[in-house]
């Protein structure tokens, strides 16, 4: 059977809340089907979904690697600094914004907040870029928490 649109028909009437509507049941016509009558059947209750994670919950921390015997120097801009993967959240062409920008996703997300935030200067041709990371979680499930939500994201390390 082939469906056909009638776009010449009036448009639909707008819902008014504050007096009854008629009923609008269009009269049956002579080319339309009879519904077939259908036997009502016990069904079994549907099963409970599992519960949802919503990107406000914190992110479980990732279990660190056991220490080298060699003393590591201080974390810097490019290693995680307290465990994890590190994550960068963006781009920004001055410290100042990729400070904004932590500010307002941390604000969004709560499971940023547990995050360690680093601002790291780099030279891209003759500008510098200011690179806008995160450490300390599990940087595959923070990245797809904000992809999810429709930011940008890259695993570091």
């Amino acid at each position: 059977m082939e469906s056909v649109i009638d776009t010449g028909s009036a448009a639909e009437t707008p819902v008014n809340v504050d007096r009854p509507a008629a009923p609008s049941v269009p009269p049956p016509t002579a080319s339309a089907p009879k519904p077939a009558a259908v036997a009502a059947r016990p069904t079994a209750p549907a099963p409970k979904p599992a519960p949802l994670t919503t990107i406000d919950q914190p992110l479980p921390k990732q279990a660190s690697a056991p220490k080298p015997a060699a003393a590591k120097p201080a974390a810097t801009a490019s290693e995680p600094a307290s465990g994890g993967t590190m994550v960068q959240l963006g781009a920004f062409s001055s410290e100042a914004k990729a400070n904004a920008a932590w500010k307002n996703l941390s604000g969004r997300f709560g499971f940023l907040k547990g995050l360690t935030q680093s601002v790291a200067a780099v030279q891209s041709g003759d500008k510098t870029l200011y690179r806008l990371r995160a450490s300390g979680g599990n940087g595959g499930d923070i990245c797809r928490r904000l992809k999810t939500a429709g930011e940008s994201c890259s695993v570091i390390g």
